[in-house]
């Protein structure tokens, strides 16, 4: 039983000492429009992994509608070492006081040489040395002025940030007229307050019974008397508060709940009677402004993706909304994509797939009516080779050395999506998918199969962190799906699944790993794998070594090593198994080669080339960015 618990404590470890880490995605912020064109500011926000350190980066860009031009504007990030925070330069927030996108605010805080908070615009920079900035809200009515709270200090400032002024203790600014920047929302001990002097004095308007770590937002809308609250736990459904009052005493009540946790509340700019929201992966309208039930209104627009940000160009009645790596523009139900996400150099590979890779996993059953049936057991899972099926791509095959029928195909999609064939019979391509693992999907965001796939399975990231496992740093997802049953599984940046859990009426199946030789790296307990070949998967007479640079852009070189002289074939697929390019087919004497592999009249996505000879064949991926 060592070897189990040797597992539970590193995996508990890496729990307790997490770092926040995020798969690439990006997320709209605002939109502005003005007589030079539609503009929109966004973050691409993205964590990088080197040994023990992790960055994380919310990088600031500026999209021009009006000529598609894309500028950096900022980077902002934050630098953790062993689970320490070393440094951070992070904007925390973005405001614009007028339709000049160069008006642009950021605030924020830093910690390097010098720790404190800062504003800062085109024409100013202004540093606080020694305090945390917490909340920035900037007046729409009167330029330079903004409200912000200060190591837990509210105050205001009417002169570009040079000098503050500190207003009511202890409350947290939630939302600023943009009719009369004097009108201010905050919240205090669970409670909504206004002020109508600017944040001197504030008087109870809504008894409302917030939770302590419950974000609320104020959201104006295009009639006065009209004003919304949108609040939520993160990780929990959103509750909305409406008045119809100008947010008087009394006037407050709560009209529904959205049933999702990451919810966008739109002002009233599309329509002077409805109510547009977005929430996980859909754009939802209520034709009712004051319907007492947001839990299944009509969608608008399914985007299939989850929903990260969305923001309203005024004065044309469009909408902007990002997904994890897209971003839209549009009207009611008709959206054009208007930027996608390229992602990072080095995206986690939480599900790696190479031949020759063995886990071994201890297998534990129990039984609720019936301990006598509990079994416990160590079970082998090999990875031993690839098949190209045809009309669906190319599947590596596991088995295992417990059951005989437990052979199984699994793929990875060019989205980063990893599923497995179910189905039964000998014809294989009349089988379906099973979506396993979405890569990319951050915590607190669930995806659901593609379509043409199975569609029974919903899965659900819980947890997605930085931290040790097996005396390595590196990173940790849990997923949870549910399909027949509630499942939950661990899953290690290029190991694979390290734990999965099944619940059953009858009882529940637990597999932990112990041991695991994947990619030429041994994990765990080396002992486990004795009797097995782990020092080379691939035979020095026959041996593919990878292309260079991967990702690539159009051109990479594949490279191999032959041990003696036979004849070969190099060929090159896409993600269907349909054959694009042959690079070789003849006879090479022994030796190191590397071709050219030319994609410029290829669309971007994953590629797979497969070095083939009489005595057998190996593979590798390589991924197309245009």
């Amino acid at each position: 039983m060592k070897k189990a618990v040797f597992f539970v404590l590193f995996l508990a470890a890496a729990v307790m000492g997490q770092v926040e880490y995020t798969v690439s995605k990006l997320k709209v912020e605002k939109a502005v429009n003005n007589n030079s064109g539609l503009y929109v500011f966004y973050r691409h926000i993205y964590s990088e992994q080197t040994g023990e350190t992790v960055t994380n980066y919310s990088n600031v860009y500026r999209k021009n509608l009006t000529t598609g031009q894309d500028i950096f504007i900022s980077e902002s990030k934050s630098v953790y070492s062993k689970n320490n925070l070393i440094s951070i330069d992070e904007i925390s927030f973005i405001g614009l006081q007028s339709d000049n996108p160069e008006d642009v605010i950021f605030a924020g805080n830093v910690k390097r040489d010098a720790d404190g908070a800062f504003i800062r615009t085109n024409s100013f920079l202004r540093f606080y040395p020694g305090v945390t900035l917490q909340s920035f809200i900037e007046s729409k009515k009167t330029p330079g002025k903004y409200y912000a709270v200060f190591d837990g200090k509210f105050r205001v400032s009417t002169d570009y940030g040079i000098s503050f002024t500190d207003l009511a203790p202890e409350y947290i600014p939630a939302g600023i007229s943009p009719y009369d920047d004097n009108e201010v929302y905050a919240v205090k001990d669970g409670k909504l307050y206004k002020s109508e002097d600017g944040g001197l004095n504030f008087a109870l308007v809504f008894n409302a019974g917030y939770k302590e770590n419950e974000k609320v937002k104020i959201i104006f809308t295009q009639d006065p008397a009209v004003i919304y609250a949108e609040r939520g736990v993160p990780g929990q459904e959103t509750v909305i508060d409406v008045s119809q009052d100008g947010g008087a005493a009394g006037s407050w009540k709560t009209i529904g709940k959205t049933g999702h946790s990451n919810t966008f509340i739109l002002p009233l700019q599309l329509s002077a009677d409805s109510v547009y929201f977005a929430a996980r992966m859909n754009f939802y309208k209520v034709s009712n402004k004051y319907y007492t039930e947001f839990m299944f209104p009509a969608s608008v627009k399914d985007f299939r993706e989850f929903i990260t940000g969305l923001a309203v160009v005024s004065g044309t009645g469009k909408v902007v909304i990002s997904t994890r790596d897209k971003i839209y523009c549009g009207k009611g139900s008709e959206f054009s994509v208007i930027k996608e996400n390229m992602r990072v150099k080095n995206p986690p590979d939480f599900y790696p797939l190479h031949n020759g890779d063995i886990r071994v996993y201890r297998y534990t059953n129990k039984s609720y009516s019936n301990p006598a049936n509990n079994q416990e057991l160590i079970v082998k899972i090999r990875t031993y080779g690839d098949t190209l099926i045809p009309g669906k791509g190319r599947y590596f095959i596991m088995d295992s050395d417990y059951l005989t029928t437990s052979q199984k195909f699994v793929r990875e999609d060019s989205s980063g999506k990893i599923y497995q064939l179910t189905g039964s019979g000998n014809d294989l391509t009349k089988y379906k998918d099973v979506l396993l693992l979405n890569q990319f999907a951050n915590q607190g965001e669930f995806d659901l199969p593609d379509a043409g796939s199975s569609g029974f399975s919903q899965q659900n990231v819980t947890f997605l962190c930085a931290g040790y496992f097996m005396n390595r740093y590196t990173v940790i997802k849990k997923w949870n799906s549910r399909s027949y049953q509630d499942e939950f599984i661990d899953f290690v940046k290029d190991i694979g699944i390290v734990r999965e859990t099944r619940y059953y009426d009858f009882g529940k199946m637990e597999a932990a790993l112990l041991a695991a030789f994947v990619s030429g790296t041994v994990y765990g307990d080396p002992s486990l794998l004795e009797g097995e070949n782990v020092t080379d998967a691939a035979p020095e007479s026959f041996n593919l070594k990878g292309n260079y640079p991967n990702p690539f852009n159009p051109q990479t070189r594949i490279a191999f090593s032959l041990g003696s002289g036979m004849f070969i074939a190099l060929r090159v697929y896409d993600v269907l198994g349909n054959e694009v390019r042959t690079l070789v087919n003849e006879y090479r004497n022994a030796g190191i080669y590397s071709e050219l592999f030319d994609a410029s009249d290829l669309s971007s996505g994953i590629y797979f080339y497969r070095l083939e000879s009489r005595s057998g064949a190996v593979t590798g991926k390589m991924i197309l960015l245009q």
